[in-house]
């Protein structure tokens, strides 16, 4: 985790200069820009950060012990509770209950770790697609997943 965190400092900050002092921009590019959650409006930033930190430990969630498997158990059960109990949703309900089901298959250093060049680009998708397809949650979840993989090398 701590070369995900490096990394992602360093990016924040080239990311920041880039967006102060280039004048470049693009089309959900705005590292500035907020998402809502609950009526809280929350800095894409902030978010991208703290999703690469996690990013940089998802590797390991084929550890039953591990923060990462942990952190997203818990979090998918809280999620398809509410969806079941709310009624909507119900696809992504099924998708949840199916990937906590497979996870209990996964070896360590298996699929997180093995097919390395496309499960960071999906974990990105993944978060991307739930911030409605942001660029930059897609690029820090990506690094911080490559990341984590770096550093067991």
């Amino acid at each position: 985790m701590q070369i995900g965190v490096v990394v992602g400092i360093i990016l924040t900050v080239v990311l920041i200069f880039i967006q102060l002092f280039s004048g470049f921009s693009m089309i959900h590019f705005d590292i500035f820009g907020t998402f809502e959650i609950g009526g809280i409006y929350i800095p894409i930033i902030i978010i991208a950060f703290v999703l690469l930190v996690y990013a940089s430990i998802l590797p390991d969630i084929d550890i039953g012990t591990s923060k990462a498997y942990q952190w997203t158990t818990a979090l998918l059960l809280l999620l398809a509770i509410a969806f079941i109990v709310s009624g909507t949703r119900k696809f992504e309900t099924i998708a949840i209950l199916v990937f906590l089901f497979l996870i209990l298959f996964l070896n360590h250093r298996g699929i997180t770790h093995k097919y390395y060049k496309s499960m960071g680009i999906i974990a990105g998708l993944f978060f991307s697609y739930i911030f409605g397809l942001n660029v930059v949650i897609f690029f820090y979840v990506t690094i911080g997943y490559y990341a984590h993989l770096l550093g067991d090398r």
